[in-house]
């Protein structure tokens, strides 16, 4: 892919705006419906540009698309937590709670998982 090319080349630059505008592009043209994909190009904003608002804005867009689109409580516990980091606590929590209903279909590990998100957003 071409854009993934120059998204590596932006993210190696550590060029936040044009990382951007190339990775919305890209996420709408070749991911929009893999929740895997959306999350993990969340994480590498979230990883690499936490500092750049509107970085974190598109890794929320990511993240609520990764919801939307794979149902597991692992991808709403990540969208929580970009929420968390753009200061939206409240929602955060809402989306974590969502995350531990879901989680408890999935096994005790995913609840715990949840569980422990939960405790750190209320401590």
């Amino acid at each position: 892919f071409e854009g993934q090319a120059w998204m590596d080349f932006y993210l190696k630059a550590k060029d936040a705006a044009n990382f951007n505008k190339t990775a919305k592009s890209f996420a709408k043209k070749y991911i929009y419906e893999d929740a895997r994909e959306l999350q993990s190009l969340c994480k590498t904003i979230v990883d690499q540009f936490s500092n750049d608002k509107n970085s974190m804005s598109l890794a929320e867009d990511l993240a609520k698309r990764a919801t939307e689109v794979g149902q597991t409580s692992v991808y709403f516990l990540i969208y929580a937590d970009v929420l968390y980091k753009n200061g939206k606590k409240e929602q955060a929590m809402d989306v974590a709670k969502k995350a531990l209903e879901l989680a408890k279909g999935e096994g005790s590990t995913a609840v715990r998982t949840a569980e422990m998100y939960i405790n750190r957003l209320q401590g």
